[in-house]
């Protein structure tokens, strides 16, 4: 049986895509921007910070990604997946105007690959993560 985390609300993008825009159109322009954010949630989440976790989210993900929910969020990773060890950029899908950044990926708990998307946009110019999801 496939175990999927999901650590946002996708009912979020349909409440978020009118204000949102893609954050690049090139393989290599979104993996620059991506692999900086991705990187502070997997630090916020290593060292179980919720400000250093949520710094990119947008003010709505933030709102429903709560410290606790973020507590929650990681202890059923740490159950599920264990502790994250490495990923491989696979590229990107434009899905309305936000940018579904692809990475596989590898936890101690598990030999199976685990597909890492992370969802972007720009908001008022700045880029703001929508969406966060290991399966």
């Amino acid at each position: 049986m496939k175990k999927t985390v999901i650590l946002t609300f996708a009912a979020l993008f349909i409440c978020l895509t009118a204000f949102a825009d893609y954050v690049g159109y090139t393989n290599k322009g979104i993996e620059q921007i991506a692999n900086p954010v991705l990187n502070r949630i997997l630090t916020g989440i290593k060292e179980n910070n919720y400000k250093i976790y949520s710094s990119d989210f947008s003010d709505t993900v933030k709102n429903a990604v709560t410290p606790k929910k973020f507590t929650a969020d990681n202890e059923q990773i740490e159950k599920a997946l264990g502790s994250y060890l490495s990923r491989e950029y696979l590229g990107y899908l434009c899905v309305n105007n936000m940018n579904v950044v692809l990475w596989k990926a590898h936890f101690s708990k598990t030999s199976n690959d685990v597909l890492v998307k992370l969802v972007l946009s720009r908001i008022d110019g700045k880029v703001a993560v929508m969406g966060l999801f290991f399966e």
